[in-house]
């Protein structure tokens, strides 16, 4: 289970470098011709800071949800919401069902919360987080790595630990 999960942390890392390494080298340039010599000056504009959009993708956090998600960002704020019901013999064996709400701090780094609700058989479980991470698209596709705070099985028992998430999209539309 370990060696699953360490490759499953290794490859969403290495998906979010390329990401973000893509997304920071994304420039236009422009050029306009020197005063009464040949020399052309090049000035690099940087492109929205903020995109707003909608994409469906996989997201992966036991606060934020395991299962299919759809994200939609209008400019700095948005959301996000998981879900994946799986039946067994026509009984739901086990669910899980996120929400989180998205604040971009800049065009890289995200802040926001987190609840999400899980049921395995007949246990139910409710734990929700406060996270910060990075996140980056490069052309339709985007990745995000995310950590935080948590508090798990908020009406049982509770307990609190670190989070961790992950997630990639596919951007479907503005």
């Amino acid at each position: 289970m370990i060696r699953i999960l360490t490759t499953l942390l290794t490859a969403s890392l290495t998906i979010t470098s390329a990401v973000l390494l893509a997304q920071t080298n994304q420039y236009d340039t422009i050029s306009s011709g020197g005063y009464s010599s040949n020399r052309v000056k090049t000035h690099r504009v940087s492109k929205p800071m903020y995109k707003s959009y909608k994409a469906l993708g996989f997201n992966m956090s036991p606060t934020s949800g395991l299962g299919f998600s759809y994200r939609q960002m209008d400019s700095r704020v948005g959301m996000e919401a998981t879900l994946l019901p799986i039946f067994i013999q026509g009984n739901l064996a086990f669910m899980s069902l996120g929400l989180s709400g998205i604040y971009k701090l800049n065009r890289i780094v995200y802040t926001g919360v987190s609840t999400s609700y899980w049921r395995v058989d007949t246990d139910n479980a409710v734990n929700a987080s406060v996270n910060i991470g990075i996140e980056g698209t490069l052309d339709n596709v985007g990745a995000k790595l995310g950590t935080g705070y948590g508090v798990y099985n908020i009406s049982n028992k509770f307990s609190t630990l670190p989070s961790i998430e992950f997630g990639v999209y596919v951007l479907i539309g503005k």
